[in-house]
């Protein structure tokens, strides 16, 4: 039994070590050298974890598929996200969802720090998402 349940903690364990390790500032890739990969790697690393996380803190609601949210942040040179705010969001959704939204990007793990070809102090982004 006791086998068992140590399995388990190492397999979950070695599962969430890849977020802890982004959580702290790096993913264990190389980081981007420009900003063309830059931006593709900042778009998986959203993609991968906007729908994981919204799932763990609020599951949608019946009625809110195709309802809509666009979600606005600062990316700092960094990597930080800051100013986390809906800019739009249909009328159907609730305000705790809403909330959960500005959580879940509040929460995300950094995106890389900017390359040397990116000479912004930060980058303001918008992101539309839909719920399926």
């Amino acid at each position: 039994m006791l086998r068992t349940v140590l399995s388990s903690l190492c397999v979950v364990l070695a599962l969430s070590t890849p977020c802890l390790a982004e959580q702290a500032g790096g993913s264990g890739l190389p980081p981007p050298r420009t900003q063309a990969e830059w931006i593709k790697a900042a778009q998986l690393r959203l993609g991968l974890n906007v729908s994981a996380r919204m799932w763990v803190l609020e599951s949608p609601k019946r009625g809110t598929k195709g309802e809509t949210v666009t979600i606005g942040f600062r990316i700092n040179p960094d990597g930080s996200l800051a100013d986390v705010a809906i800019v739009k969001a249909s009328d159907g959704l609730s305000a705790r969802t809403l909330a959960n939204f500005v959580k879940a990007f509040e929460g995300m793990p950094r995106m890389p720090p900017f390359p040397p070809d990116m000479k912004r102090k930060s980058y303001v982004a918008t992101v539309p998402l839909r719920l399926n």
